[in-house]
C-alpha cells in the first residue's frame, strides 16, 4: 500500500513537473514574436550589434500588443549551399514570422528558395544582385538598391564629367557579387558606345607586384571598383604613379564598405567617388551594411506591428510600407525592390 502512494505521489510530481514545462514554454511563446536574421562570416559583428539595437528599442518602447520581440541569430558560412540548413532552422526550429539576411548573392538566393516555399516575408539587407527581385517571389523585399541601379547612376555620373572616348579599368574582387555588379555595369556602359571597358580581377591573397604591373599596363581614364575584398588602399597608391596624380576612382556600395575605406576617405584624396543616398541620416557617408540592417529590420517590424504577426496580411502591409529610414526613403516597388532608387542615389566626394 505504502509503496503505491510513493508511486501514485512520484508520477503525479513528474506529470506536474511536465505541465509546468509546457505551460513555461507555452508562455514564453505566447508573450514573444520571433523574427529572423541571417549572417555571413564578413558581416556577423556589425550586423547582429545593429538588430540587437533596433529590438531592443522597440521592445523598450511596449513591442507588439505587449508581445516582445525576440531576435533569432543563424551564421551561414563554410562552402555555398552550407548555409541551407540555417535558413530552415530558422523557418522550422524557431519559427520566425520573418527574416532580414545580411548575406551576399548567392546565399541570399537560397533564402529566396526557401521563403518561396513556406511564404515567411524575407528582407535582403545587403545582396544588391538583380536577379533576386526578378525570380518573381512576392515575399522577398530589399532594402539596398540593386546593381541595376547603382550602375545606372555611376554611368549617368560618367557620361557627364568624362568625355567620349574615355577609356576605362574595372577593378573587381572576383567575387560572386562583385561580377553581378560587372555584369550590370556592362549592360547600363554599353548604351554609350564610345567607351572602352577594361577589366581587371584581383583576388584577396594576390601578390601585389602581380597586379601592380597589369595596373601599370592599362592605359585608363577612370577606374571602378566592385567588391569588398579590394586592397583599396594600395590600389590608390598604384594609381597616383609616378607623377602623384591618379584617374578617378568610383565604388559601388559594396566597394565603399571595404574596411579600408574610412582610411581612404581620411586622406581625403580628389579622386574617390561612392554612391550614397540624398534622403540618408549622413548622406555623405557611404552606406554600411549596419544602416541597410537597420532599416531591414525596421521595415519588418513595421510590418509585423500593423498585422499583429498575421503571416497572411504581413505581405501585402509590406508591399505598402513608406518610411524615412537611415539610409533613405524606404518603399518598395512590384518587384520588391526600391522604389526610385536612381532618383534618391547620387555621387559623392569625401
Amino acid at each position: 500500500m505504502l509503496k503505491t502512494l510513493i508511486s501514485n505521489f512520484l508520477w503525479i510530481g513528474l506529470l506536474l513537473t511536465l505541465a509546468h514545462r509546457v505551460n513555461a514554454q507555452k508562455t514564453e511563446s505566447d508573450l514573444t514574436i520571433s523574427i529572423g536574421l541571417l549572417v555571413d562570416e564578413m558581416n556577423e559583428k556589425q550586423a547582429i550589434a545593429s538588430a540587437n539595437k533596433v529590438v531592443k528599442r522597440f521592445n523598450d518602447s511596449g513591442g507588439v500588443h505587449g508581445k516582445k520581440l525576440k531576435l533569432q541569430t543563424r551564421l551561414v558560412k563554410g562552402a555555398w549551399g552550407a548555409g541551407s540548413s540555417q535558413i530552415v532552422d530558422l523557418v522550422f526550429k524557431d519559427k520566425v514570422v520573418g527574416i532580414v539576411g545580411a548575406l551576399d548573392g548567392r546565399n541570399a538566393h537560397l533564402a529566396e528558395q526557401v521563403i518561396a516555399k513556406t511564404q515567411i516575408l524575407y528582407v535582403s539587407a545587403w545582396a544588391s544582385d538583380p536577379t533576386l527581385s526578378k525570380a518573381y517571389v512576392s515575399w522577398y523585399f530589399s532594402v539596398i538598391p540593386t546593381d541595376d541601379q547603382q550602375a545606372k547612376v555611376l554611368t549617368e555620373d560618367i557620361y557627364r564629367n568624362h568625355q567620349s572616348g574615355s577609356r576605362i579599368l574595372v577593378i573587381h574582387d572576383g567575387s560572386y557579387d562583385a561580377n553581378q555588379s560587372l555584369k550590370s555595369f556592362r549592360s547600363s556602359i554599353s548604351k554609350n558606345q564610345n567607351f572602352t571597358i577594361h577589366s581587371l580581377e584581383i583576388l584577396p591573397l594576390s601578390e601585389p607586384s602581380e597586379w601592380y604591373r597589369k595596373i601599370s599596363a592599362f592605359e585608363m581614364d577612370l577606374v571602378v571598383a566592385f567588391g569588398t575584398n579590394l586592397p583599396i588602399l594600395k590600389i590608390n597608391e598604384n594609381l597616383q604613379g609616378t607623377n602623384g596624380k591618379a584617374p578617378v576612382m568610383y565604388f559601388n556600395m559594396a566597394a565603399s564598405a571595404s574596411l579600408e575605406i574610412e582610411d581612404l576617405i581620411s586622406q581625403r584624396p580628389d579622386n574617390i567617388r561612392y554612391i550614397s543616398n540624398d534622403l540618408a541620416t549622413n548622406s555623405k557617408k557611404p552606406s554600411s551594411v549596419e544602416d541597410f540592417v537597420q532599416d531591414g529590420v525596421s521595415s519588418l517590424i513595421t510590418a509585423i506591428k500593423n498585422t499583429d504577426a498575421n503571416l497572411t496580411s504581413m505581405q501585402k502591409v509590406m508591399s505598402e510600407i513608406n518610411f524615412q529610414g537611415v539610409t533613405g526613403q524606404i518603399e518598395f516597388d512590384e518587384l520588391g525592390r526600391l522604389k526610385n532608387a536612381e532618383t534618391q542615389l547620387k555621387i559623392t566626394t569625401p
